[in-house]
């Protein structure tokens, strides 16, 4: 399986960015035992990038995974495309 490794290098790059890092549940999945969030990154938004990363903590190991990203515009509606692929990936977990 591909891993995502950061260099070292990139650890700075990595740090400044979590400065401008919002980190949030995806509350209506939360209430129903769902571990997923949305991360917002103010500096990109601000670069003209108004994206989320959705992600789920997948519980007992620690690790987690990015399901999804999704524009700003993006709703969280329960019948959308996007949030039934999430569903689908995080069950898959």
């Amino acid at each position: 399986m591909p891993r995502l490794l950061i260099h070292r290098d990139a650890e700075q790059d990595l740090d400044e960015l979590a400065e401008s890092l919002d980190v949030s549940k995806w509350h209506a999945l939360w209430k129903k035992g769902m571990d997923l969030w949305r991360l917002k990154f103010w500096e990109l938004e601000h670069q003209g990038l108004p994206y989320r990363v959705i992600h789920a903590l997948k519980r007992g190991t620690g690790d987690h995974f990015v399901l999804a990203i999704v524009s700003r515009d993006f709703d969280y509606d329960p019948k959308h495309p996007t949030t039934r692929r999430v569903l689908q990936a995080y069950a898959d977990l």
